[in-house]
């Protein structure tokens, strides 16, 4: 071989001159990195992460013919940028991909909280509270081991359990309605069928204790009503005045199961004075906040029952245990079981029919027997 520079002989597979160091054929050169097609988008380096880019159509500025691109940044390499540009240029309005799972909870609650009842909103954010371990976790990194370990280590019963899989579930359809995700991992949470929550009744002397607080403490008529009418909280707080029947003198109200919703409560007469008291507010709830708004399970049970608990030195009982006063109560009364399961609002779907045509004299006496 002649070097072309210093026209040296040296060997033939050299990959340098050996008298002047110049680069020959043999040397081997960097192949040029393939170029992706017009039109099929590209990645821009942008900090520590890279961005999708598209160009979707053009403009005029100022005589000048410009470029018109969709973004979409927060990818952690070139070719996962790349990859997704496919999707970009369909145009899907999808958030960032690092954004938690709080964040799309956030979107979905915006939509979705204009199309259903406060008190199911109310519901819905007390079951998103138990997962508050990964709420800052990007969702398109959540596994549906690190979901089942929150509705695992909730202490509460299955009613807010499922509702955490009902949330869960509402979520991620958002999300994939929006291309965020394409699955839907709750399908594949499980409720512990056995599971029970911590719902003691109030003794007879706690109970005693709340009646004596009635119009002395804070809140302990709404305590002493729902034990006397077996209301679930939510179910409750979100009676209206219009709810009170004064010819039958009973509550139409609840809606948690098929049978519960609507149910007509008569109204033991220990608690006449209380209704007395507050149907003469200026608030269209029977038991709202001060304010006179609707106030949700989660206020209640933080700022009216659980201060209500410490001052009247009673332990071990939440919100829920008034309706399991109500159904202890109902045991020590004589009446017939199908009428009692219409005025707790039993679950069971047979009991549909007969509550439909509720006896309100027989559920009156109940009522007043207890």
């Amino acid at each position: 071989m002649i070097c072309s520079k210093c026209q040296k002989n040296f060997q033939d597979d050299a990959f340098f001159c050996p008298y002047c160091g110049k680069k020959t054929a043999n040397f081997p050169r960097k192949s040029r990195a393939k170029q992706r097609g017009n039109g099929t988008g590209s990645a821009i380096k942008r900090g520590k992460t890279w961005t999708a880019r598209v160009t979707i159509g053009w403009k005029y500025e100022n005589g000048h013919k410009i470029q018109v691109y969709r973004t979409k940044g927060g990818f952690p390499s070139k070719t996962s940028a790349e990859n997704y540009c496919a999707i970009l240029k369909t145009g899907a309005d999808v958030p960032r991909v690092s954004d938690t799972f709080q964040q799309i909870y956030d979107r979905w609650q915006k939509e979705y909280e204009p199309r259903i009842a406060p008190v199911t909103m109310a519901t819905y954010k007390a079951a998103w509270n138990h997962f508050a371990d990964v709420h800052y976790t990007p969702i398109v990194d959540l596994k549906v081991a690190q979901l089942q370990a929150c509705i695992d280590s909730c202490d509460k019963g299955r009613s807010t359990l499922n509702d955490m899989r009902t949330v869960c579930s509402l979520v991620y359809r958002y999300a994939i309605i929006n291309r965020i995700v394409s699955e839907n991992p709750a399908q594949f949470l499980y409720v512990n069928a056995k599971k029970k929550g911590t719902r003691d009744a109030f003794t007879t002397d706690e109970l005693k204790k709340i009646q004596k607080a009635v119009g002395k403490e804070p809140y302990a008529d709404y305590v002493f009503f729902m034990c006397y009418t077996g209301f679930r909280p939510n179910e409750m707080l979100s009676l209206k005045k219009g709810a009170y029947q004064k010819d039958k003198n009973a509550l139409i109200g609840g809606f948690k199961t098929e049978a519960g919703k609507n149910r007509a409560v008569p109204l033991n007469a220990k608690l006449k004075p209380i209704l007395a008291q507050r149907m003469a507010s200026d608030s269209e709830y029977i038991f709202p906040k001060k304010d006179g708004s609707l106030m949700d399970d989660e206020h209640f049970r933080k700022y009216c029952f659980v201060p209500l608990m410490k001052k009247l030195g009673i332990e071990g009982k939440v919100p829920y245990s008034c309706r399991h006063t109500f159904a202890n109560l109902l045991k020590n009364v004589k009446g017939s079981d199908t009428d009692k399961a219409a005025l707790i609002g039993h679950s069971d779907a047979s009991m549909t029919k007969y509550y439909q045509s509720a006896d309100y004299e027989s559920l009156q006496a109940i009522i007043d027997a207890m």
